[in-house]
């Protein structure tokens, strides 16, 4: 115990770990900020609102038509909020909506846009029924909510999850090469526990922090999009909150349990590697940079190959931490995960025993 808390103050009182914990925290908070909450926009008689303003807005208005969505109550958001129409060139979507008019836009009438050229876009001026739309043939039941919260869950927690990777990697490359560079190996294993205790705590340590990195982390995530955007609609479709995914039967909660729980393995994967690497590196410098390319590899492998180099690929720590790369691979899931869990536990056993014989 004395020598794995000897360990983890070693790591959280390092100082390129601690600045680049700092670093990857204001990123975040930028990122939550900016992209998630400073792209929502609204616009409700007249007004146009963008930012958090926009979502507290977007948050009201929807609250009169939550649940199971059926006619009479598109008849009455289209009374009450109409159609949008104010095409501006490089704004994204039409000017002067907002969540529930674009919801409408998008699934029940004749309304569309792709771009600012003429073709491109269409302004809505029809009402479809639901059962006149392909989103019926697609769902046996249709839910309204204010779902932005789900969708900004996904991206700010695999924005979490890359930086965390980077964190991981600064943190851990040094655990073993760090000994060899500073020429203390000899010093090292003539402790009273000997080698294997020595080495155990070390793993354990960088373990403990791999898990507390990922706690913080997704504690945040929950915790500021529940705070700014609330989880309305649990229970819709992965299809009907992002847009895409259109062959996945799965309600939008249990596909962020899965991205969250996939995050946890890739994490942890690319703490077994980084180990393996840090083992056979002789300084800190160069485990980084080779666990880094090993990192980022199978992003080319991914453009580069396919067939069966898929499957490889979707196991690997940066793919596992990809919301969209586990949604496609939810099919074969238990694969992923064991391939996943078979290779960490290789790099682990072979980080080991090479650090080991090192004396």
């Amino acid at each position: 115990m004395r020598l794995y808390k000897m360990e983890l103050y070693k790591i959280y009182h390092n100082r390129a770990f601690i600045k680049a914990c700092i670093v990857a925290l204001a990123i975040w908070f930028i990122f939550f900020w900016f992209v998630g909450v400073g792209e929502e926009i609204a616009t409700v008689d007249g007004v146009y609102y963008q930012g958090y303003k926009a979502v507290k807005i977007n948050r009201l208005i929807t609250e009169e038509f939550k649940g199971e969505l059926t006619d009479e109550k598109l008849e009455k958001m289209v009374e009450k909020y109409g159609f949008p129409s104010l095409v501006i060139r490089n704004y994204p979507g039409f000017r002067d909506a907002n969540y529930i008019s674009t919801f409408v836009t998008d699934y029940f009438t004749d309304g569309y846009m792709y771009g600012w050229e003429e073709g491109e876009y269409k302004i809505p001026t029809r009402l479809y029924s639901i059962v006149e739309t392909e989103l019926r043939k697609q769902e046996e039941h249709i839910y309204f909510y204010y779902t932005k919260g789900w969708n900004v869950l996904l991206d700010t927690f695999q924005m979490g999850m890359v930086l965390a990777s980077i964190v991981i990697i600064i943190g851990v490359s040094g655990l073993f090469a760090e000994e060899s560079q500073l020429k203390v190996l000899p010093l090292l294993f003539t402790t009273q526990k000997g080698k294997r205790e020595d080495i155990v705590a070390k793993l354990l340590a960088a373990f403990t922090m791999v898990i507390s990195l990922y706690a913080v982390m997704t504690l945040l995530v929950i915790g500021l999009s529940y705070l700014v955007f609330g989880f309305d609609g649990a229970e819709c479709s992965c299809h009907l909150v992002t847009g895409q995914y259109i062959w996945l039967k799965m309600s939008i909660s249990s596909v962020a349990i899965l991205v969250m729980v996939m995050g946890l393995l890739g994490l942890l994967s690319l703490y077994a590697m980084t180990v393996c690497v840090s083992a056979h590196c002789r300084n800190n410098f160069h485990s980084v940079v080779f666990t880094a390319a090993c990192w980022g590899l199978p992003v080319l492998i991914r453009i580069w190959f396919g067939g069966i180099a898929y499957v490889f690929v979707a196991s690997t720590p940066i793919f596992l931490i990809m919301y969209n790369s586990v949604i496609e691979m939810v099919s074969i899931f238990g694969v992923v995960a064991a391939l996943a869990i078979v290779c960490s536990s290789i790099c682990v056993v072979n980080g080991y025993l090479a650090f080991k014989k090192l004396t």
